[in-house]
């Protein structure tokens, strides 16, 4: 889930696509795509670029919707849970096991960090005051990375 200028912005796994509510949740647009599989997170740059974590990879959207990419579909660690943007100019997804992966927009894999133990269980990353904030499914572990 991701809020921005007034929209929140969630996944919607079931329905294949994430759903851009206003404040007053009422449905203002639906983005979807034929490669948007079991979205799982997403995200909104500060220019309006929106990035979705689903099954195929990493699916960047120009501001108005357009697909420019799929980022990560190639890479050796499974399919990313959770996304955000760090610094408005790379992408860092918590992938299936304990990986973070960092892309830049361009679609180029720039780092592969393996967390281990504690970490393995991802499902929810953000940036806050030049650091990655991590948070696990279980409820039972918060990490603070430093972004740089």
């Amino acid at each position: 889930m991701a809020y921005e200028s007034g929209r929140l912005y969630v996944a919607d796994t079931g329905d294949e696509r994430v759903a851009v509510l206003g404040v007053d949740l009422a449905l203002l647009a639906d983005l979807r795509h034929d490669e948007m599989k079991r979205p799982r997170d997403v995200s909104v740059g500060p220019d309006g670029a929106v990035v979705v974590a689903a099954e195929a990879g990493l699916l960047l959207f120009a501001p108005g919707g357009a697909l420019l990419r799929v980022i990560g579909g190639e890479c050796d660690v499974p399919c990313p849970v959770c996304v955000t943007f760090v610094s408005g100019s790379e992408l860092i997804a918590g992938c299936a096991g304990d990986a973070l992966c960092v892309w830049n927009l361009g679609g180029d894999l720039q780092q592969v960090l393996r967390l281990g133990g504690a970490a393995a269980d991802l499902s929810g990353l953000c940036e806050y005051r030049g650091a990655v904030l991590l948070s696990d499914y279980r409820g039972d572990c918060v990490s603070w990375l430093d972004a740089k």
